[in-house]
């Protein structure tokens, strides 16, 4: 797939058409200054989501190496070249 490239402007515009549609499907009409207010929140949400993802993914693979084995190790590298 290839990757789009936009214009600030263009993905602003995007973004506004997007939040505009998630709340008309909800019942909501917003004016423009609040759904810019409401865009800004999502994007927020969507920030926190990814960090807290990355957290713990992070955590996961740390308790992972931690339980490993040497021979766990060997095994699952023996695996994955099998593959």
């Amino acid at each position: 797939m290839l990757k789009e490239t936009y214009k600030d402007d263009e993905l602003e515009i995007q973004l506004l058409d997007i939040t505009r549609d998630l709340m008309t499907s909800m019942g909501l009409n917003p004016l423009t200054d609040d759904l810019i207010k409401i865009k800004d929140q999502l994007l927020k949400f969507i920030w926190m989501y990814e960090k807290i993802k990355d957290h713990t993914i992070s955590n996961v693979s740390k308790d992972i190496r931690k339980s490993l084995t040497p021979e766990l190790k060997e095994l699952l590298k023996t695996k994955l070249k099998e593959k």
